[in-house]
């Protein structure tokens, strides 16, 4: 059975994955070929025990692991891989693979999103506020991130939480979670 966090990963991958993607594109630093060289060596592909899970979904995860054995350099299939790490209750594993991702690609929003999504599942609170503050560093404008930190920081930060949620606002007058927020 999915947890709350799994099937709200579902719905940020199908909708905003593209958006993520595509908006961390252009502006990914490329790391020297030494540099990446040496990342890609250091990466210890995770490989969980897949047991209890049902065959089909054993099989898949295989298969995408297979996929960044063969070329853990192939961003998208490690990616593919965390994000199925993620759903299917691997966290811990799922975390490395974004990790991964981004000392790969470190200006890549889309990695330090997903990583402190992973965090967040974690429950561990300032690593997730770490990786969604990087990313709004890199791209200030993907409404997202502010109503996530506005959630990590509302009740230790009430000051902080609530110019996040103004500045969600700011993004998308719309956002019924915004103002939500900020009426609290």
């Amino acid at each position: 059975m999915l947890n709350r966090h799994a099937y709200e990963w579902l719905g940020i991958a199908a909708i905003a994955a593209p958006v993520l993607l595509a908006a961390g594109c252009d502006r990914s630093r490329t790391v020297s070929d030494d540099e990446k060289d040496k990342i890609i060596a250091s990466f210890k592909i995770p490989n969980p025990d897949l047991s209890k899970l049902s065959d089909g979904l054993r099989e898949m995860m295989r298969g995408t692991r297979r996929l960044v054995v063969e070329d853990p350099g192939a961003t998208e299939d490690v990616f593919s891989l965390g994000a199925r790490y993620y759903v299917h209750g691997f966290p811990a594993e799922a975390k490395q693979c974004f990790t991964y991702l981004t000392r790969l690609e470190p200006d890549k929003v889309a990695w330090w999103y997903y990583l402190g999504l992973d965090e967040e599942l974690m429950a561990n609170k300032a690593g997730a506020i770490a990786a969604f503050e990087k990313a709004l560093k890199l791209d200030g404008s993907y409404e997202p991130l502010y109503l996530r930190l506005a959630d990590l920081q509302a009740a230790d930060h009430p000051e902080i939480a609530a110019k996040r949620f103004a500045e969600a606002l700011e993004r998308n007058p719309y956002s019924a979670s915004a103002q939500y927020g900020l009426g609290l």
